[in-house]
């Protein structure tokens, strides 16, 4: 009977935890490297069609 509460109690406190972690915000720094990395994409994009003629 213990076991089946308990069960019960640590599963409730998982879900809990879970949605903690899923709505929490990123950290500044991986934020940033987001950023960063969707910047950089846009001028990868940009330049793509682009040939240098030397």
């Amino acid at each position: 009977m213990e076991s089946i509460l308990q069960e019960a109690k640590l599963s409730a406190q998982n879900e809990r935890e879970k949605l903690r972690r899923q709505n929490r915000p990123r950290p500044r720094g991986l934020q940033q490297r987001i950023l960063k990395e969707k910047k950089n994409r846009g001028e990868v994009k940009k330049n793509r069609g682009k040939v240098k003629d030397d």
